[in-house]
């Protein structure tokens, strides 16, 4: 698939953060709290973003912020660049 963001946005790979948690609290099975913030790796960037970011780096951002749409039958996630919240590279950096 052909595709660019534009206006500020950065697409991004969206990492699961799978985790299972213990409830002493009864809830529906398969039931999942809705996290805070999410965890994601930069795949390409609009070219008028002004913060410090490049394809491949680690960021935190705030779920609800984040876009989820439907190209071409495949799914992409956009975020808004203020929506940035920290670059985490892993790396000890």
């Amino acid at each position: 698939m052909n595709f660019r963001p534009v206006n500020r946005m950065i697409l991004i790979d969206v990492k699961s953060t799978d985790e299972e948690d213990s409830s002493t609290v009864l809830l529906p099975e398969g039931f999942k709290p809705a996290e805070q913030y999410g965890f994601g790796k930069v795949q390409l960037i609009a070219k008028d973003c002004k913060i410090d970011l490049s394809e491949g780096d680690e960021i935190i951002f705030e779920n609800s912020m984040l876009q989820t749409v439907c190209v071409a039958d495949e799914e992409v996630n956009l975020l808004l660049e203020n929506y940035v919240l920290a670059i985490t590279n892993g790396e000890g950096e």
